[in-house]
């Protein structure tokens, strides 16, 4: 077994992550099995969207953010029908612009904008939730919640103060 750790900037896909194709494809024609392991958050697209269509298989791919939780690498497949299934009776406007659909709780003065993989489609990758206009959670799917972020205002700034990596089993809470 081969095992290469790459930070992987997603948002560059230069040539160090190409070369990790091609050293993929050549240990695939050799029979010798590899993972490459990825130590990067990939909070603007999901992680086996990018590395699929870069050339790795599933099966050779590790975030190491998520390895030793029972979350697999997957493609997203959460739905809009999902996270409204997580409301409850809570009454809420629904509006939608683009590759985000918002929800607002005028109850509670909470909405969450959830952001699609595409302008028509209904699959969720993340849902932001806000209240008062100040940004609390980011919560990020694949076919379950894998991680959440918690903001808080520190110094007239939205700040990051927690992430959380999920099990399934964790995925209970999703309002506020």
């Amino acid at each position: 077994m081969v095992y290469s750790i790459h930070h992987f900037y997603c948002w560059v896909r230069g040539g160090l992550e190409y070369a990790q194709v091609y050293r993929a494809r050549i240990l695939r024609k050799l029979g010798i099995e590899a993972k490459f392991i990825f130590t990067t958050m990939f909070p603007k697209e999901d992680m086996q969207h990018i590395t699929k269509n870069m050339g790795f298989l599933d099966s050779e791919v590790i975030w190491l953010n998520g390895f030793f939780t029972d979350c697999r690498i997957s493609p997203v497949t959460y739905t809009l029908g999902q996270l409204e299934s997580t409301f409850g009776d809570e009454e809420y406007t629904f509006a939608r612009m683009g590759d985000v659909a918002r929800y607002d709780f005028p109850r509670s003065r909470v909405s969450y904008e959830a952001h699609m993989t595409d302008v028509a489609g209904d699959k969720v990758y993340w849902v932001e939730i806000w209240s008062r206009g100040i940004l609390l959670r980011k919560d990020y799917y694949t076919y379950c919640r894998i991680y959440s972020e918690f903001f808080a205002p520190i110094h007239n700034a939205v700040s990051i103060y927690q992430r959380r990596i999920l099990n399934r089993s964790c995925n209970k809470y999703n309002s506020l």
